[in-house]
């Protein structure tokens, strides 16, 4: 534990339909902070995950995180708006980044779960992610009420 102080905590999320897969690091150093973390798709998986950043807050007395996901699929749509009102900050990471940073770290890796949330977590501390943008409100049940 040689980084105290640090003001960010980068959170990357590969996500999929039942788990996903999580990393920790901070963002300035781009030290791992964390293993892999399995979540699973359910409210006690988003609690988990939460109780685990807390912790890891307090360790290294970070004042903020940043929660990015890869958004494949509809899969990380559930993850993100639950962050997002609990109050956290949601960023998404272009699969085709993902992808391009693999191959750049090792050209004969292949896709692999473990692997992407540090890459997620790498292109945060690159500044090469945007924040997400949430419909609110009315907008929101509208969208809802559309997919029927």
């Amino acid at each position: 534990m040689k980084t105290k102080n640090s003001s960010t905590l980068a959170v990357g999320i590969d996500v999929h339909k039942k788990r996903h897969y999580a990393r920790v690091k901070i963002r300035q150093t781009r030290e791992i902070i964390s293993p892999i973390l399995k979540i699973y798709n359910s409210k006690r998986g988003l609690d988990f995950l939460l109780e685990k950043v807390n912790h890891l807050m307090e360790k290294y007395q970070a004042k903020g995180v940043i929660f990015a996901l890869e958004p494949t699929g509809i899969y990380w749509k559930p993850l993100g708006y639950a962050l997002h009102d609990r109050g956290c900050f949601v960023h998404l990471v272009n699969p085709v980044q993902v992808h391009y940073k693999r191959k750049q770290e090792d050209p004969a890796a292949n896709k692999n779960d473990k692997i992407d949330p540090g890459l997620i977590c790498d292109l945060v501390c690159d500044g090469k992610s945007n924040p997400a943008r949430f419909m609110l409100g009315i907008f929101r049940l509208l969208q809802k009420r559309e997919r029927r």
